[in-house]
């Protein structure tokens, strides 16, 4: 009989919160010093550095003499017709993609090059007793690890070499060919008017570009651009064009009713108090209803009006309320909050109440009592041709009691933890699309907008005194407007600093959907640092999609020539890696084994990394619910608690796997983007926690090993 495994086994199965974090530098931390300190004591003793590269050398000689290196022509023709069958978008979009294939070629030719050499290389040489003539000299095991490892890296750093060189030259030429291209083009007028200034920009900066792109802060939607002189802010209502998140951070004593401390947190149910405003838009209404919950009259206002029909409620100035997650997915049923209805504001600046039912809340409760957990209050405008305003402080949870004589309690939203004094800000939005929220266009300009707010930002401008920007959005087109006048996208950007409140004059431009656009501004406009860049659509008919990212200040330019060796050296440490790997695999098994074992170390991080959403806690409920339904009792909970345990065994295993999500060679370089040295950084972090201890691993199993009589 299987005994099922108790709560108590997870408790000896658990590791310390500081070794799991670390875990992967103290197994690497004991392993190196007990495998050299412990074991190979002797051999640290007499190990000399010249025998090391005297190995090295043997190893790096026969693998030329293997001709290894003509692989590279081959890989080099791959890359030159490839990037001559491609469709790019442009001529920049061209180049990132040459870069791509460039380095994809190289990264594929260096995995594939030092995987097969470093394999089949050791158990080779004690197939044939070549290693006879080596171990039988007075040359230490730790030496022939390491003599060989080095050999090998010798070998990926002169394939790094050549298509290095290879790709920076070819590069190049392309661009030089490219930019000539759009000379003789701009010089014969032969574009678009769109696209002018974009490709004025090619010319100007080049097509190797190394640039450094900074974000916003923060990015929020209005209907209309704030008044700092006022807290009060505008949203737009209808169709859910806008909405409103106010944090909140509670604990379960506060969800507790007042005087009833031993009461479950949230018996009472909560009731969330709103104030808000309400004025006629002077933008048209949208061209839909709402889609969300329709407005239901209450029955003392059914029994005072006459009946209205769908469409003309609404326009009626209605509010709704969700119970969000920081990401915005509702944690609550609707038909739980206000019994699935939005509530009516009767008169402007006017207090709506939200009834929340008790069972509901349950799932915005902390999972310790003393925990804090935060949720977000969500509210949205629901009335056509409307807008609605808010000040800050103007919303709060209401703890009712379960009796009379004690007064209910009353949660402010949550605090600044930098500032206990002061309130976390609110958070506007706009209509979520496919790819990020939206913003209404408008032709006169005087629609809602979007701000991008910059604080403490290093601004640096160019040598005509203006800040580089640059803009990358996604545009979607609708309604029955007359779509023939260029079809383009026309979006004005001011920017206002902060400091000075100043508002920049407005800077025209017409992008094309998912493309990059440049545009530049004055740089005292930009002074200090901290500023508000603000978005308009001026296109009737046509919406923007925007993201936190969409809009960036180019900071620092550098060059693509150190680019690209960046991403050689990161390359490079990841051809350390896999050798180390392939050594030390091929001292117990044989090669053909070594080299699968070798990819399965690898990529078994990025593996269970996949599966992350699958490998939660609760898994093994899932598996007794859906393969084996109705089991007694016994056998269901030894299903579930032996799912478990293998799934924190496996996500346990994945940590001390390297992570090659640390190489990342290309994210940066084919956007046109200067690799930081934190990348560099955390390729060798990899190298320490992971390559070193394998290394000596391999030595400790070769030591060990008889490979001579």
């Amino acid at each position: 009989m299987i005994e099922p495994i108790t709560d108590m086994d997870f408790v000896a199965l658990s590791i310390p919160a500081f070794l799991e974090a670390n875990l992967e530098w103290v197994l690497a931390g004991v392993i190196v010093v007990v495998g050299l300190l412990g074991f190979g004591l002797s051999d640290v003793l007499r190990f000399s550095a010249s025998r090391v590269w005297a190995i090295s050398g043997v190893s790096f000689d026969e693998s030329i003499r293997r001709r290894v290196l003509w692989i590279t022509p081959l890989a080099i023709l791959g890359v030159v017709i490839v990037s001559q069958l491609q469709h790019p978008v442009d001529e920049q979009d061209a180049i990132y993609q040459t870069t791509k294939f460039c380095l994809f070629a190289t990264a594929t030719l260096l995995v594939i090059t030092t995987i097969i050499l470093a394999c089949t290389n050791l158990p080779k040489e004690i197939e044939n007793r070549v290693i006879y003539t080596i171990v039988t000299k007075p040359t230490t095991r730790l030496e022939i690890v390491l003599g060989k490892i080095l050999g090998f890296v010798r070998v990926s750093a002169a394939i790094l070499v050549i298509m290095g060189l290879f790709s920076l030259g070819y590069l190049k030429l392309r661009s030089m060919k490219l930019e000539r291209d759009i000379r003789q083009r701009l010089a014969a007028g032969a574009i678009e008017q769109t696209n002018r200034r974009t490709l004025e920009h090619y010319v100007n900066e080049g097509l190797l570009t190394a640039r450094s792109v900074e974000h916003a802060q923060s990015l929020q939607f209005f209907a209309e651009l704030p008044d700092p002189a006022s807290d009060k802010r505008w949203m737009t209502g209808g169709n859910s064009e806008q909405s409103v998140m106010i944090p909140f951070d509670v604990t379960d004593a506060d969800l507790t009713p007042p005087g009833e401390p031993n009461a479950a947190p949230g018996a009472a149910g909560l009731i969330v108090l709103a104030r808000l405003d309400y004025r006629k838009s002077t933008a048209p209404p949208t061209e839909t209803a709402p889609a969300t919950r329709p407005f239901i009259p209450s029955p003392l206002r059914a029994a005072t009006q006459p009946w209205r029909s769908p469409d003309a409620m609404a326009q009626d100035p209605t509010v709704q309320v969700d119970i969000v997650d920081a990401h915005g997915e509702v944690m609550l049923p609707a038909e739980q909050v206000n019994g699935g209805h939005p509530a009516l504001l009767e008169a402007p600046n006017t207090t709506v109440q939200f009834p929340i039912d008790p069972g509901a809340l349950g799932k915005i409760s902390a999972s310790t009592p003393a925990q804090l957990k935060r949720f977000y209050v969500r509210l949205t405008g629901l009335g056509n041709g409307l807008e609605y305003g808010i000040v800050p402080d103007s919303v709060r949870l209401i703890i009712p009691p379960t009796r009379p004589d004690v007064p209910p309690r009353i949660l402010r939203s949550a605090a600044n933890p930098n500032d206990p004094t002061q309130l976390l800000p609110m958070s506007f939005q706009g209509r979520f699309g496919t790819s990020g929220q939206q913003l209404r266009g408008r032709k006169d300009g005087r629609g809602a907008v979007a701000v991008y707010h910059y604080d403490n930002l290093p601004v640096k401008a160019g040598n005509d005194g203006r800040v580089p920007m640059e803009a990358r959005i996604a545009i979607e087109r609708g309604g029955d407007e007359d779509m023939s006048d260029d079809a383009a996208t026309r979006l004005t950007v001011q920017t206002r600093n902060s400091k000075t409140g100043q508002l920049g004059s407005a800077i025209p431009l017409t992008p094309e959907s998912r493309r990059l656009a440049f545009f530049t501004v004055p740089a005292q406009e930009t002074e200090g640092g901290s500023f508000d860049l603000v978005i308009r659509c001026q296109s009737d008919g046509q919406w923007i999609t925007l993201g936190d990212q969409s809009f960036g200040v180019v900071a620092r330019q550098g060059s693509f020539a150190v680019n690209l060796l960046k991403s050689m050296l990161i390359l490079w440490l990841m051809s350390v890696l896999v050798i180390t790997i392939s050594i030390f695999c091929s001292t117990f098994v044989s090669w053909p084994i070594a080299i699968v074992l070798t990819l399965v170390i690898l990529l078994g991080r990025w593996g269970v990394m996949q599966l992350q959403d699958s490998l939660t806690s609760g898994i093994g409920h899932e598996v007794v619910n859906t393969w084996f339904p109705g089991s007694s009792p016994p056998v269901a909970r030894t299903i579930s608690t032996s799912v478990e345990t293998l799934t924190r065994a496996l996500n346990g295993l994945a940590k001390v796997l390297p992570d090659v999500e640390r190489f990342p060679a290309t994210d940066d370089i084919d956007q046109g983007l200067l690799i930081p040295w934190v990348r560099l950084l955390e390729a060798l972090s990899v190298i320490g926690s992971f390559a070193l201890p394998t290394a000596v691993l391999a030595f400790i199993l070769l030591k060990y090993k008889e490979v001579a009589p």
